[in-house]
């Protein structure tokens, strides 16, 4: 009996890989690509085209799973028609944005987005969509997927890992945002929230708004809907700081009133500190050179100081 050859074995996995998908044990599956690929590369040349494409494609082939209602009672994502294949894309858009060093910040909108599709597949203890991700089962979607972009990344690969660290950061604290995008885009955009869910909704508040309709039925649900993402909050709270540091500046603080304030005070002493250094450079034309130079000297003792203290906090 003949020796398989390379393309042979490759060719083998790959079909094993479909059969796998075609039977729905898509945890096999992710398990294999890597192995998958790596035969690919060691077949010759003019093999390659052809068993990537037949791997592609094998590993894209959708099982047959019938609707998942909101009385069935959901074991895991998997089982949700769709939500296999926005995952697999978040997983691509992950391994694209750290290979081509793209920032977290350009990316981790559409990798956000891309995940709060596959939300919207699955289903809340309501029956609504989930959302904000309430259920472990929704939850596992996103963490799924940066595990999987990360395999065979170890710590000891510095760049990528940090990169991985922060790109999952990013689209968590984006995910916020993304999500109160979306229900604001209702009122012009029903269609971006799924039919049944707002056919609810307008039946059972036809007097408000798409946006409004699925905020009150959500809070009818128990589910309080964010109506603020974190880029929105974090602004709100940095004025808010500034403006407790203004008043603490001009005296308008009374003693004791809040942690906050406490912390705007302590700021406020450094503002002071800052504005006096600043406002003396300002006054040095009367000043010699070999003035300007002590006081320079002074600044940056002065800087050398204030760091070694902060590294002290």
């Amino acid at each position: 009996m003949a020796k398989p050859t390379k393309r042979d074995t490759a060719q083998a996995l790959i079909d094993q890989i479909r059969e796998l998908r075609l039977s729905g044990e898509d945890d096999e599956v992710e398990a294999l690509h890597a192995e998958a690929e790596a035969l690919i590369r060691g077949c010759r040349p003019q093999d390659r085209p052809a068993l990537s494409a037949a791997l592609e494609d094998a590993f894209t082939t959708v099982a047959e799973r019938p609707p998942v209602s909101a009385e069935v009672s959901i074991r895991s994502y998997h089982d949700v028609e769709g939500v296999d294949d926005l995952q697999r894309t978040g997983v691509r858009q992950i391994r694209a944005a750290v290979k081509a060093g793209m920032s977290a910040a350009t990316m981790s909108t559409k990798i956000a987005e891309t995940l709060l599709e596959a939300r919207l597949k699955m289903v809340n203890k309501a029956g609504l969509p989930d959302v904000i991700a309430e259920r472990k089962f929704t939850k596992n979607i996103a963490h799924d997927a940066f595990v999987q972009a990360r395999a065979g990344v170890t710590e000891e690969d510095v760049d990528r890992w940090a990169t991985h660290q922060s790109l999952a950061k990013s689209v968590r604290n984006r995910m916020s945002d993304v999500v109160v995008d979306r229900l604001k885009s209702l009122d012009e955009n029903p269609e971006n929230f799924p039919a049944y869910a707002m056919e609810k909704a307008r039946a059972a508040y036809p007097d408000l708004s798409p946006t409004e309709a699925v905020y009150a039925l959500y809070e009818s649900a128990g589910t309080r809907l964010p109506r603020k993402g974190r880029t929105e909050l974090a602004r709100e709270d940095a004025r808010r700081r500034a403006e407790l540091v203004r008043q603490a500046v001009a005296g308008q603080l009374t003693a004791g009133e809040s942690a906050d304030d406490d912390l705007a005070r302590e700021l406020a002493d450094i503002e002071r500190v800052e504005q006096g250094i600043l406002e003396t450079t300002k006054r040095v034309n009367h000043l010699t050179p070999e003035q300007r130079s002590e006081l320079k000297a002074r600044i940056n003792q002065t800087i050398a100081n204030l760091a070694a203290a902060a590294a002290s906090l």
